[in-house]
């Protein structure tokens, strides 16, 4: 599954490169920056990263500082920059994938037990 949120984090970091670009056109102002410091980042993405770093980096290590170096899998839902439900709707009733009744949404694991293909056959 990581390979899939690696796939998925491809498609948003525009949206991240973006934030950055539009933070430094606004925070240009020295006391602006120190607010900035003590703040935490937003989008998970930290508060000192520019946007020239930004374009430097690959995509892992872009991952890596939106997620941070530990497990994803380890947080919850509502501390990550994003999450992404798999909701079952072929089958009325039970969920395929958790097998509950009335589930709204499965979170896609962070793991690579389980191929993003396996979940949709």
């Amino acid at each position: 599954m990581i390979q899939a949120h690696l796939d998925i984090f491809k498609l948003l970091e525009p949206i991240f490169r973006l934030y950055l670009e539009t933070r430094e056109k606004v925070n240009s102002d020295a006391r602006d920056w120190k607010a900035l410091k003590k703040r935490n980042g937003i989008f998970g993405i930290p508060p000192m990263m520019t946007s020239e770093k930004w374009k430097t980096m690959t995509i892992i290590e872009k991952y890596t500082a939106v997620f941070g170096p530990q497990d994803p899998s380890r947080r919850k839902i509502e501390d990550l920059p994003y999450f992404v439900r798999l909701v079952s709707r072929e089958r009325e009733g039970k969920c395929v994938y958790c097998c509950r009744e009335e589930c709204t949404g499965c979170p896609l694991r962070f793991d690579d037990k389980t191929l993003l293909r396996d979940l949709l056959e």
